[in-house]
């Protein structure tokens, strides 16, 4: 199967960028385009429309399409936790030390693109 990768690719260097750049929130937004981009790909083939979907609607559908492992149903999973104000602030902050959303895109981008 041949998959396009320019959008994961684009994803994951925004990811190291707003990394080095202290910008945690940026990367962990990329990380979830990174894995929705991937999803994409992967129904695609499938004949599933999946244009116009979000991150939870592509989830679920694809766990109706594919037989998966929970660790993969786990990183769906984080992928749509929140970020939580910090008290007294108009800051937001990541309430889950960890999870590490960047690396479980990695993984599960590799783990779902790697056939």
């Amino acid at each position: 199967m041949k998959y396009n990768f320019e959008k994961i690719d684009r994803e994951f260097k925004t990811i190291e960028k707003s990394t080095l750049e202290g910008n945690h929130g940026k990367a962990r937004v990329c990380a979830r385009r990174a894995v929705l981009f991937a999803m994409q790909e992967k129904l695609r083939p499938a004949g599933n429309s999946v244009i116009g979907l979000d991150l939870k609607q592509l989830s679920k559908l694809f766990l109706e399409e594919f037989e998966t492992s929970e660790e993969i149903k786990n990183i769906l999973n984080h992928m749509s936790w929140k970020v939580d104000m910090k008290l007294g602030s108009d800051s937001t902050y990541w309430p889950y030390p960890e999870v590490d959303l960047i690396k479980e895109a990695r993984y599960f981008v590799d783990y779902l693109l790697s056939d």
